[in-house]
């Protein structure tokens, strides 16, 4: 989180997306956010969510999304294969800082990309 108010001045992301489906993943992009931010969560792990909506998150007026590129059996399929052994990196096809985030996004919908991660902790 600190390094989200470092970038942002100390006032929090406008907007957060969480593609993994992992809850601990999904609240701190509901952290991270400023009062008034957006959160879409993308990725699923079932069909409901354990997430509790912290109370800091309805009072910073937050406004969330879901949306869902493949459907819920395609997920499970890749859980299964990663299950099975096949390696992440199979999946996650390009790895970026956050210092190229726009580099990251123009990657993904270039369509050039399958799956593209931003690490926010580690600079390359």
């Amino acid at each position: 989180m600190a390094r989200v108010r470092e970038f942002t001045d100390n006032k929090g992301a406008d907007i957060a997306l969480d593609c993994s489906g992992v809850a601990a993943a999904q609240r701190q992009c509901l952290e991270v956010v400023r009062s008034g931010g957006k959160v879409a969560f993308l990725g699923i792990r079932s069909e409901t969510t354990s997430l509790n909506i912290p109370l800091h998150c309805i009072l910073k007026e937050l406004t969330i999304i879901g949306s869902w590129a493949s459907t819920p059996q395609e997920h499970m399929e890749i859980v299964t294969l990663l299950r099975r052994g096949m390696p992440i990196e199979n999946i996650i096809t390009h790895k970026f800082d956050i210092y190229d985030a726009q580099t990251a996004f123009d990657t993904f919908f270039s369509g050039k990309a399958v799956k593209v991660a931003i690490n926010l902790w580690e600079v390359e």
